[in-house]
Parts: structure tokens; C-alpha cells; sequence
């Protein structure tokens, strides 16, 4: 994949650079105190991942027309629209606020890392869908997976502060955890196709309303709360593609749960 991103276009490359420094400036401009300053950096970041984001689609689909070439699939439109613009702005808000709540944490720095790579692969995988490179849209399309967890973490771990600064009764907390939930479930079903899965989705909901019982009942940081939250998102991903592979079993199930429980013990005792 690496091979692909660097002999591809260097525009998602430029463009991920530039939102990241514009997100890393926001960042700074927070830690120093500086509200003006992150406010227009915050403000200029979203217009240019916009910007790129609208375009990228825009100007390959009239790559097609221009070269007279076959178009892309119609049938999968909703599917598009949560990969193409509902994931990304999803990450875009979950990443935006998350640094806004750890203005002085270095965790925030690792975030903004990851989210270079990320950009990159994510404005190259819908290029490349739009202008039917195949090889080079499958070869990226697992960005969608990890897209959907950090997305829900960032989101996640936002509502969590939001209540706490607001000091929002602990019913509504749950209310919106669970919906965040639902949301991310839809998403993850919408992209995969393995409708035999949606009974098990009031289950995940379930899973990660109990995962904040436990983690305030034992004093947890709303970080680790989040991770293991994310962490359940992130098995119920894997076991849709096993489902939709038809590589399931009761064996992968035991193994998922069994790396679950060591992560929650670990997170709770440790």
C-alpha cells in the first residue's frame, strides 16, 4: 500500500499536510492560550479539508466523463456517502474536539499523527475509487475500519467531557452515548452489507452502556472509558468482516471476547 501512496497523485499527501499543520497550529494556539488564534486556525483547517474532500470527488468523477470512461457503480450510494462524507467529518469533529479537551496532553500529538496518515490514505482511496483505479481502492479501503474507530473514540470521549464541563443530568449521558452507538453501528452495517447483524447491534449498545457503568463505578479516566468503548466498536468491525467473508466461527468469537476481558482487566486494575 505504501508503494501505491507514494507513486499515486501527491495532491491527498499535500492536502493531509496541510490539515494536519493547520491542526497542529490550532492545537498550539490552544496550549498557549491564544483563543482568537484557534478559532480562525480551526475555521481555516475545516474549509480546506472541506474544500478537499468536495473536490477530490468533484474532479475525478469529471476525470471520468473528460476520458469518456465507464462509471462508477450507482448502487452503492448510501454506502459512498458514509464512507465519503460522513466517516471523514465524523473523524474531522471527533479529532477537532478531542484536541480541544487535552490541550496539555501529548496524547493529542499522537492523535494529530496518525491523522497525516490517515488524510493520506483516505483522500487517496476516494480518488482513486471515483476515477475506477481499482487495485489501488482496494489496496486502501481498510482506512474505513480504522476511520470508524477513531471516529467513535473522538466522538465518544467528546460527549463524555461535554457532560462532565456541563454537568448534564447522567441519564442524558447514556442517552447520547447510546445513540453515538446506534449511529456508528449503522455506519459499520451500511458499509459491509451483513444485515443478518443488525440484532446484534442493541447488544453492542448495551456492551458499552455497561463499559461507562463500570469504568465511573471503579473511578476510570474518561480516556480508558472511551478506549475500551472504541475497542468493542472495533470487534464488532472485525466480526462483520468475518461475516461478510464467511470466515466466522465460535472460535473467533471466544477469541475476541477473550482479548476484550484482558483489556478491561488491564484498564481497571492497572
Amino acid at each position: 500500500m505504501l508503494k501505491d501512496l507514494l507513486h499515486w497523485k501527491k495532491r491527498p499527501f499535500i492536502y493531509s499536510l496541510l490539515i494536519t499543520i493547520g491542526l497542529l497550529i490550532y492545537g498550539l494556539s490552544m496550549e498557549y492560550g491564544n483563543p482568537k488564534m484557534y478559532l480562525y486556525t480551526l475555521i481555516t483547517t475545516s474549509m480546506i479539508f472541506v474544500l478537499e474532500l468536495i473536490s477530490t470527488i468533484y474532479l475525478s468523477k469529471k476525470l471520468l466523463i473528460q476520458y469518456n470512461l465507464p462509471s462508477i457503480n450507482k448502487n452503492d450510494r448510501i454506502a459512498n456517502l458514509v464512507q465519503h462524507i460522513v466517516l471523514p467529518f465524523s473523524f474531522f469533529i471527533g479529532l477537532s474536539s478531542f484536541m480541544f479537551f487535552y490541550q496539555y496532553s501529548i496524547i493529542k500529538y499522537l492523535f494529530l499523527a496518525a491523522s497525516l496518515v490517515i488524510f493520506w490514505i483516505l483522500f487517496t482511496n476516494i480518488s482513486a475509487y471515483y476515477e475506477d483505479k481499482f487495485k489501488i481502492e482496494i489496496r486502501t479501503h481498510g482506512i474505513y475500519d480504522s476511520l470508524t474507530v477513531l471516529a467513535y473514540f473522538g466522538i465518544f470521549e467528546c460527549i463524555i467531557d461535554i457532560t462532565y464541563y456541563l454537568n448534564i443530568n447522567f441519564t442524558y449521558i447514556l442517552v447520547l452515548l447510546s445513540i453515538t452507538t446506534l449511529i456508528f453501528c449503522l455506519t459499520i452495517i451500511t458499509r459491509l452489507f451483513p444485515a443478518n447483524l443488525l440484532k446484534i447491534i442493541p447488544i453492542i449498545v448495551f456492551i458499552n452502556v455497561i463499559i461507562y457503568f463500570i469504568g465511573k463505578y471503579f473511578g476510570l479516566e474518561s480516556l480508558r472509558i472511551s478506549f475500551l468503548s472504541s475497542a468493542v466498536i472495533y470487534f464488532f468491525i472485525a466480526y462483520a468482516n468475518h461475516s461478510k467473508e464467511n470466515t466466522k466461527s465460535l472460535g473467533v468469537i471466544e477469541e475476541y471476547i477473550l482479548l476484550f476481558l484482558i483489556a478491561l482487566v488491564i484498564l481497571i486494575f492497572n
